[in-house]
């Protein structure tokens, strides 16, 4: 009886296992959210290098996008106050 059991189990656990679209979604966000370390620290090596070179451009209307995404999130994300 546990031969069976036991080539019940191998056969289940053989079987390739289907996501569900959550899941498939899911785990695309955990592995982008994973590399986004590593994407940073690529990302500073290379201004950091470009710094040093003495070619580094700083793109006025980019700072600017970060600054209004950094306060529309900031205000979004306050509280009421209530007195």
């Amino acid at each position: 009886m546990q031969s069976a059991n036991k080539r019940l189990c191998d056969n289940i656990l053989s079987q390739p296992i289907e996501k569900t679209a959550a899941a498939q979604q899911f785990q695309k966000v955990r592995t982008l959210a994973l590399r986004g370390d590593e994407l940073r620290v690529e990302k500073m090596k290379r201004i950091r290098e470009e710094i040093a070179r003495g070619v580094y451009k700083v793109e006025a209307a980019e700072v600017a996008k970060a600054i209004l995404r950094s306060e529309i999130s900031r205000l979004l994300n306050q509280r009421p106050h209530t007195p």
